[in-house]
């Protein structure tokens, strides 16, 4: 069985969007990590989250800060891994670890839930920076992918 990666530019970096996400994709995960330090990779860390909702609460805040978190599903057939990617300009990324026969169900899915109008689906990568650097793949991809709200295919 392939795993695939779905990535979708989300219109909201609230903290309430990335639990209702978890929530809908991901109902039976576990965090990747036990602690986060914060920011992610600053030596020493300014703050180190024992609780993942405290550190969604600083990022919807913190519009300059990056952070990559990743979930592993449990007893989840479909969804093998939920992650959420905060980017330095401000967007988040939400992104889904899937078996390859579930990718354009769930590519609409999390186009729809996202209110996404970018989004593309990858083989172990993850996803840019930025906005913009995120839209020029999108527009570049070859494998399937969304631009400017339409769905495309390879």
């Amino acid at each position: 069985m392939n795993i695939v990666e779905i990535y979708m530019l989300c219109k909201s970096r609230s903290k309430e969007f990335a639990v209702a996400f978890l929530e809908n994709f991901a109902p039976n995960r576990e965090p990747c990590s036990d602690e986060y330090p914060y920011p992610e990779y600053e030596e020493p860390a300014k703050h180190v989250y024992d609780d993942v909702e405290e550190l969604l609460g600083e990022l919807e805040n913190s519009k300059g800060e990056s952070y990559s978190l990743y979930w592993n599903g449990i007893d989840m057939p479909k969804v093998k891994n939920a992650m959420l990617f905060y980017t330095e300009d401000g967007q988040m990324v939400a992104g889904l670890a899937v078996e390859q026969n579930s990718v354009e169900k769930l590519f609409s899915e999390l186009a729809l839930f996202s209110d996404a109008k970018y989004g593309y689906v990858s083989f172990d990568s993850p996803p840019p920076e930025t906005k913009d650097e995120f839209v020029q793949y999108c527009r570049n991809s070859d494998q399937v992918r969304m631009v400017d709200g339409e769905m495309l295919m390879s």
